[in-house]
């Protein structure tokens, strides 16, 4: 298949979204997609050339409805594993002279890295794949989103108190090498004018957290918002395996239940304002 994609993109009058895009799995490691909408697309892990890196996945691609949609013909077995960060809904996005592919249901993820990131090709680590070449091409303004994802962008920050926290879930799972605790929180914070259902927030900058650590607003009413989060931790001095495991160490508090989530939190949308709080400091 590679050498017809790549006999394809050489061709006069080719479709002007072919070619070789980049993209993330989230944990530093980039991916190519060579795609020819109406031929295929082969996607592959740390390729620097299209010959190199482990494929993970190829296919054929099909313009439906304004969109990329790309049907596996052939999955690496090891991809269930992987993160799943290539959508097989693709949303064609020119922003200034770039060209992205984002993930249909990637629409939110993606705003978020514009607000933190600004104008940087750094949003295409986050829910999109930017054509190879564009990196460095200028943008202007904010990103041409579908209207219903609109409302995700922001100019300015919102910042979100958090009002209530409660653990809904707590549990000890086989975490490979060994057993770790997942704990999942229901957070109601204060809602704001503009805060909408599917917009990501992450955690204060001057927080102790990380700040890729994000949450997504599942419900808005008049005076609250609500989200759901997830960590998953091992428990403070818990460092046998799981094939020695010791109950009572289990027991011990966890990360998050040392330093997570609390009254008072703040969450933000992020925005142009706040980057530059971020670049002063």
């Amino acid at each position: 298949m590679r050498p017809r994609l790549e006999q394809a993109l050489l061709r006069a009058g080719h479709d002007e979204w072919s070619g070789v895009y980049t993209y993330w799995d989230g944990e530093n490691s980039s991916r190519t997609l060579l795609l020819v909408p109406g031929s295929g697309f082969i996607a592959r892990q740390n390729s620097e050339g299209l010959g190199e890196g482990d494929l993970l996945r190829l296919g054929s691609a099909q313009w439906r409805d304004g969109r990329i949609e790309l049907h596996d013909d052939y999955v690496a077995p090891a991809w269930p594993l992987l993160p799943q960060t290539l959508s097989s809904s693709l949303i064609p996005l020119r922003w200034g002279e770039r060209r992205y592919l984002v993930g249909a249901d990637q629409l939110a993820r993606f705003a978020r890295a514009v607000n933190f990131s600004g104008s940087e090709a750094y949003a295409a680590q986050n829910g999109a794949a930017l054509r190879r070449g564009d990196e460095t091409r200028p943008v202007s303004g904010l990103p041409p989103l579908p209207a219903a994802a609109q409302a995700y962008l922001r100019s300015q920050p919102l910042l979100l108190h958090v009002t209530s926290v409660d653990i809904v879930h707590n549990e000890i799972i086989d975490g490979g090498f060994q057993d770790v605790r997942r704990i999942d929180y229901r957070l109601t914070l204060s809602a704001g004018d503009g805060i909408v259902a599917g917009m990501q927030l992450q955690r204060d900058f001057s927080s102790v957290f990380d700040a890729a650590e994000f949450i997504t607003i599942e419900q808005v009413d008049a005076n609250a918002a609500t989200a759901a989060y997830s960590d998953i931790v091992t428990p403070v001095g818990f460092l046998e395996t799981r094939f020695r495991p010791d109950p009572a160490r289990m027991d011990r508090p966890t990360r998050a239940e040392l330093h997570g989530p609390r009254i008072g939190d703040v969450w933000s949308t992020g925005g142009s304002a706040l980057v530059a709080m971020r670049v002063r400091r």
